[in-house]
C-alpha cells in the first residue's frame, strides 16, 4: 500500500500543493516520532498547550532547514491532527498570525465555560480562579 497524498503549502502569499513527506514517513499506527526523525522537523513554537486535554486547539510549528522548512500542526482537544507546510520563515509567521487569534479565541471560549461550571472536570483550579480574582 503507498503512503503517498498531497498536503497545502503556504508560500509568498498562495497555496500550492506538495508531496507530504510527513504523511510518508508515519509510520502505520505508531505515533509520529519516527516521521519527525525521518523528515528532519523539530517544534519550534508552540501555541496552546498540547498537554491540557481541556484546551480545544494547539497550534504548533515544527522547524528544518529543507524546503518546505515549516510544518505547522493544527492539533484539537479529542487528539484530531491536521497540518500543512510553510516555505519560508515568512510564510510560517503570516500563518501565525493568522492562525494563533483562532486559538487563543477558542481557549479564552473555554476557561469561560469551565469558569461558569460548578461541576467540570478542573473545579478546583477554577474555584482557586475565581477566589483570586475575588469572584467567588
Amino acid at each position: 500500500m503507498s503512503k503517498e497524498r498531497d498536503a497545502k503549502c503556504f508560500a509568498d502569499g498562495a497555496w500550492t500543493t506538495v508531496p507530504d513527506e510527513f504523511w510518508a514517513a508515519w509510520p502505520e499506527g505508531d505515533g509520529y516520532d519516527e516521521a519527525f526523525k525521518a523528515t528532519g522537523y523539530e517544534t519550534w513554537i508552540r501555541v496552546g498547550d498540547a498537554d491540557a486535554t481541556a484546551l480545544p486547539m494547539t497550534l504548533t510549528i515544527h522547524s528544518r532547514q529543507a524546503e518546505p522548512r515549516y510544518l505547522v500542526f493544527i492539533e484539537g482537544a479529542h487528539s484530531h491532527l491536521e497540518w500543512v507546510y510553510a516555505r519560508e520563515l515568512p510564510d510560517a509567521m503570516e500563518l501565525l498570525c493568522r492562525w494563533t487569534p483562532t486559538v487563543q479565541s477558542a481557549t479564552v471560549a473555554e476557561v469561560i465555560r469551565q469558569f461558569n461550571d460548578p461541576y467540570g472536570e478542573n473545579r478546583d483550579t477554577v474555584e482557586l480562579l475565581k477566589k483570586l480574582l475575588g469572584c467567588g
